[in-house]
């Protein structure tokens, strides 16, 4: 039997939130909307990434925030199982899962290197996958839980260059529109963003230079690039009771660079 969702609240005492890619740009912007609202958090990041992670945890704990981070890569499913265990054990059950681990992988289609094609695929398609499954085996049954795959405008969108991260993030979409209905008679919610560029490292390049910069944002309806919060204030919505009836969707987050 499906779990009733909870009504709409701003407040997200109780919640244990769980986000990847938790030392990158969108990923502690999520993570530090989430404990405004009142949750829990547990970290995740990439090994090679420990210091951001154990600072963004340290400015959180400093604040009064209950976090608990780990350095993970989300390439192994044996990492992220003992993750979801201890996240579990720490804070208490995972109620809201936000994959915003990714990479980006660039080549010519007639000429890529299929090492990247396995790189993109391990962490923006198969990562999410084994988070997802730690996050539904692991849980009590009964418990309210969403999920919320961070993917790209990209998915939908031709560009050149752009073959091998477009698809990786095309298949994450796919993923979770079946996992949204399979999960559907338990009550868990699955759904996905598609962000445009927002103000990451990612896209340095693109902020750092000011002609760059001023070609991207005429091409955005609203005229302007965004920043991570933007897109992390819809993935507090979409975990939130505001959008109980909302599930196997894709929000395209962009500002208005496309309508598709």
């Amino acid at each position: 039997m499906a779990t009733e969702a909870p009504g709409w609240t701003a407040d997200f005492s109780g919640c244990h939130a769980l986000v990847t890619g938790a030392s990158g740009g969108l990923g502690s912007a999520v993570i530090r909307l989430f404990t405004r609202h009142g949750a829990s958090a547990t970290l995740l990041g990439h090994p090679e990434r420990q210091h951001e992670l154990d600072a963004l945890a340290a400015e959180l704990a400093r604040a009064g925030y209950s976090v608990h981070a780990l350095a993970v890569d989300v390439t192994s499913p044996d990492q992220v199982a003992g993750a979801f265990s201890v996240a579990n054990r720490e804070l208490g059950p995972v109620t809201s899962l936000v994959n915003v681990a990714g990479i980006y992988e660039t080549g010519e289609l007639a000429l890529d290197d299929t090492d990247a094609w396995h790189r993109a695929l391990a962490v923006n398609l198969l990562g999410a996958r084994d988070t997802c499954r730690a996050f539904l085996t692991q849980a009590p049954s009964g418990t309210y839980r969403t999920i919320v795959n961070i993917s790209s405008d990209s998915a939908r969108d031709v560009a050149a260059g752009d073959g091998i991260y477009a698809t990786s993030k095309a298949a994450l979409e796919v993923y979770t529109r079946h996992l949204a209905l399979e999960q559907g008679p338990s009550g868990v919610r699955v759904n996905a963003i598609a962000p445009g560029w927002m103000r990451t490292a990612m896209t340095e390049s693109i902020w750092s230079d000011p002609v760059a910069l001023a070609e991207a944002e005429r091409g955005v309806a609203l005229g302007y690039l965004a920043q991570p919060d933007a897109v992390a204030q819809v993935a507090l919505f979409l975990s939130s009771g505001a959008a109980s009836y909302i599930t196997g969707q894709v929000l395209t987050v962009n500002g208005g660079r496309s309508f598709s």
